[in-house]
């Protein structure tokens, strides 16, 4: 029997229209390999991406340890991250307009 299988990737992330691929790979690749993979294919980095096979989520082990076998079907988006990260992502020079500037320990306060 053959290590090589075919997994049909389906982008559902919006940045190639919610097209289906086609990927050859060894079903013993690790988890992190396969996703440099749908780097190549799709352009989502690794870090970004959330890939899931039937209803979890794939980041540890192998395809084959995750029960991935030939013509699986592997969803992919682009997980979107909120929040600021870094405080050059701020507005510079930004100030609270008057009455803001106070969010204060007054419990009577309703925002």
């Amino acid at each position: 029997m053959s290590d090589s299988i075919q997994i049909k990737i389906k982008d559902v992330s919006g940045t190639k229209s919610a097209n289906d691929y086609l990927l050859n790979v060894p079903r013993s690749s690790s988890i992190a390999w396969f996703k440099e993979r749908i780097q190549d294919l799709l352009g989502i980095p690794p870090i970004d991406q959330e890939i899931i096979f039937e209803g979890k989520g794939l980041c540890v082990g192998t395809l084959a340890d995750n029960g991935v076998d030939d013509q699986a079907t592997i969803y992919v988006w682009r997980e979107v991250r909120a929040g600021m990260f870094h405080a050059t992502s701020g507005r510079a020079g930004y100030k609270l307009p008057p009455g803001y500037e106070d969010f204060g320990d007054d419990d009577d306060e309703v925002f």
